[in-house]
């Protein structure tokens, strides 16, 4: 009798074990589609055919919307203030959920059904989101060539014909305009190469530095970075080294308030002592769905206007307002008009801003 009622015990704790394993598991999201690699080497499992994507990096955004997918972006750090122009040019951004900062409620991109999540390397949200089950893409870069390997690894994770066409359609050019400077400043001296400082704030001094997408379009471009002495970017540094460097060009960044007026403060005095300020060569960098002189599409268009703002006399035929209008139209679908060419140029919002 014993051992038959230890028997049915037996098959009863088996039975309740099983079922807390079958419920567990029905709980515990699951994955089944493709393997892709990315930008930190590690291989993630997504759906074949995404339908929400939630975009944890401020530059993801331009890109989906290049790569044909800006409809299935269902959460985004993006919005209106900060990207007007690209808000502008793809509107249908706006029906995406906005978050504030880089790291999300993972309820939220639960509520949204969220297929895939996609961070910026090393980003905080990753190791969150991945332990809500959500697919997580780390898409970082530094550089163009690591920049390429993104939006080839973008448009893979979208999966459409489309994509994968714009991607290398993109590539391609990227390639044909960077070959195309080069050509005309490689046999360039030394001497010759203005030194150039980016800025990117004035109230803290921040700069850009070495190994940097900032250093390589100045290089490119044919210029020297003034800053190279340091590495990175945004990099804060005193009135007293800005003495130093002395730059024969200033480039203020989109977000940069202009120079302090010359009003005899000993502030003052360092600004209007600079090379480049005597000799007016003080320049506000344009910005258009993304800021060009950063990790966004315009590099091309950053390029060929640096390279022109350098040497003039080697691109007298380049005509950055048609390259600006021709690149709005073939890779974010979406022709400016003369007017909204002149306030990108001028780093100015769009007139809904």
């Amino acid at each position: 009798m014993k051992r038959k009622m230890f028997g049915v015990t037996a098959i009863i704790v088996i039975v309740v074990a099983l079922l807390f394993w079958s419920g567990y598991h029905a709980s515990t999201p699951t994955v089944s589609g493709r393997k892709v690699t990315d930008s930190r080497g590690h291989q993630v499992v997504i759906p074949d055919h995404p339908q929400h994507f939630a975009d944890l990096w401020y530059p993801i955004d331009e890109v989906m919307v290049m790569l044909g997918a800006s409809d299935k972006i269902t959460v985004t750090v993006g919005n209106k203030s900060l990207l007007p122009w690209l808000f502008h040019m793809a509107p249908n951004l706006e029906k995406a959920i906005a978050i504030k900062g880089l790291v999300p409620n993972v309820e939220t991109l639960k509520a949204a059904h969220i297929d895939i999540a996609i961070t910026s390397s090393n980003s905080p949200a990753t190791p969150i989101v991945e332990r809500s089950g959500i697919p997580v893409i780390e898409a970082g870069f530094t550089d163009t060539a690591s920049f390429q390997k993104s939006i080839s690894l973008l448009a893979e994770m979208v999966n459409t014909d489309d994509a994968r066409k714009a991607a290398q359609d993109y590539t391609n050019q990227l390639q044909q305009v960077v070959a195309s400077v080069r050509s005309k400043i490689n046999s360039l001296a030394v001497t010759d190469r203005p030194r150039v400082l980016h800025i990117q704030s004035l109230s803290p001094l921040q700069v850009d530095g070495d190994k940097s997408i900032i250093n390589e379009w100045i290089t490119v471009a044919g210029g020297r970075n003034a800053a190279e002495a340091i590495t990175g970017n945004k990099k804060i540094i005193s009135s007293e080294q800005l003495a130093q460097w002395n730059p024969d060009i200033i480039i203020l960044g989109r977000s940069c308030r202009d120079l302090p007026k010359k009003d005899g403060s000993p502030l003052s005095s360092v600004w209007y002592d600079l090379r480049a300020v005597k000799e007016g060569r003080v320049y506000r960098n344009p910005a258009g769905a993304f800021a060009w002189d950063r990790y966004g599409l315009e590099y091309p268009l950053q390029l060929q206007w640096a390279a022109q703002l350098f040497h003039p006399a080697l691109f007298p035929s380049l005509d950055i307002r048609q390259e600006t209008t021709d690149f709005y139209k073939r890779y974010l679908h979406y022709t400016p008009s003369h007017e909204e060419v002149e306030a990108i140029l001028a780093a100015l919002p769009p007139k809904d801003a």
